[in-house]
């Protein structure tokens, strides 16, 4: 199924990527602007447009993702119906999201110009930073289980079971820049031997006390930021607070991301990596840990061994063949950077944060993308 999902996540980013490119070209949002009411209700339809039309474009990208290609492949899913529903919630949420994130860049720059945008951006940007994990239940159910554990290191700091119809979920670290909660699917209990999820546990424990999850976070927000400062100057300082210069501002933006999608899965990898050996250095069982990674494997992607370049520019995770050969460790490593930006994506109304091959069609992969 791994390569079947890919080719929808190239093609459908290449589709917003080109759409992009070509309406900055021909200047569309401001020629289509020009033929609506003057003022706020004339802004406000524009924007509602432009979200009305990213919906419809990408409900059949989300079709074959979150449900024909599964289907196809034999991986559990639930009833279409049921599917549907779930669809519909997240839709609503993610675009609230995005609503919300629009609002703020507007109003910041309706009253404060560029800089006003940018604070508001940045704002909007590290709330979603802060509040993954109640975003990620306004967007699916994500029910928790009743079992909650504290993990070994980082006093306070608990792990959290919560329900996903998703086999691809795999929860993650909430905080913004301290980490708070550790999130993990309940399934992994019933599905993992007791040895399995204590190991994968410990894992995200390596995760905290090496530093990885920190500098991840902190690399995540520097991009992002950046990112939306870069796009709210080439969207023009003239066009803040306007809904033009909004509209723009997410078309560089997705580019931005773009961009990002190229060259931040190999920090992520380097992470992978350096956490793996962490963990066997710390005299882990190694078959166990590759019986851990293959069973996890099985849930995402399927795909244990992948061509080399295919992983370089597509997989911030590595196959479970590399995982396992991998002996040499060098260049700068941030865990889970590449992902996390493709969810904070959100405040700089990136088109890709749900386009992505991992999560097309799966609402509750859209926040807490798959992780290691």
């Amino acid at each position: 199924m791994g390569p079947a999902r890919l080719r929808l996540g190239i093609v459908g980013v290449g589709f917003w990527v080109v759409t992009s490119v070509c309406l900055l070209v021909f200047d569309a949002p401001s020629t289509l602007r020009s033929h609506l009411p003057n003022g706020m209700s004339g802004d406000a339809v524009l924007m509602g447009l432009m979200l009305a039309l990213y919906v419809l474009i990408q409900t059949p990208f989300d079709l074959l993702g979150g449900y024909i290609i599964p289907k196809r492949y034999a991986r559990p899913i639930q009833p279409f119906r049921c599917e549907a529903w779930a669809w519909l919630r997240g839709v609503v949420g993610h675009g609230l999201l995005l609503s919300g994130s629009a609002a703020a860049i507007y109003t910041g720059g309706f009253l404060g110009g560029w800089v006003g945008a940018c604070v508001a951006g940045l704002i909007g940007v590290s709330l979603l930073a802060a509040c993954r994990g109640l975003v990620a239940r306004v967007v699916a159910s994500l029910p928790p289980d009743d079992t909650v554990a504290e993990m070994g290191n980082g006093p306070g700091l608990h792990a959290q079971l919560r329900h996903s119809q998703d086999e691809g979920f795999t929860g993650g670290i909430t905080g913004f820049v301290t980490p708070k909660l550790n999130v993990m699917p309940a399934a992994w209990r019933d599905e993992l031997t007791a040895d399995g999820f204590a190991l994968a546990d410990a894992r995200r424990e390596s995760v905290i006390r090496s530093g990885a999850w920190r500098a991840g976070r902190y690399a995540a927000l520097i991009y992002t930021a950046l990112g939306l400062f870069l796009a709210l100057l080439l969207a023009g300082p003239h066009s803040a607070g306007t809904a033009v210069g909004v509209v723009e501002t997410s078309l560089w933006f997705t580019l931005w991301s773009f961009g990002g999608l190229l060259t931040l899965p190999s920090l992520s990898r380097r992470a992978v990596y350096r956490i793996d050996r962490d963990m066997l250095d710390r005299g882990n069982d190694p078959q166990a840990y590759h019986q851990l990674w293959s069973t996890l494997d099985g849930k995402q992607d399927d795909e244990p061994t992948r061509n080399k370049w295919v992983e370089r520019i597509f997989h911030p995770v590595p196959s479970v063949t590399n995982r396992t050969n991998r002996d040499k460790l060098t260049g700068v490593a941030l865990w889970d950077v590449a992902r996390t930006s493709v969810y904070l994506g959100i405040g700089g109304l990136s088109l890709l944060t749900r386009s992505v091959h991992c999560n097309v069609g799966r609402p509750e992969l859209w926040i807490w993308l798959p992780t290691d």
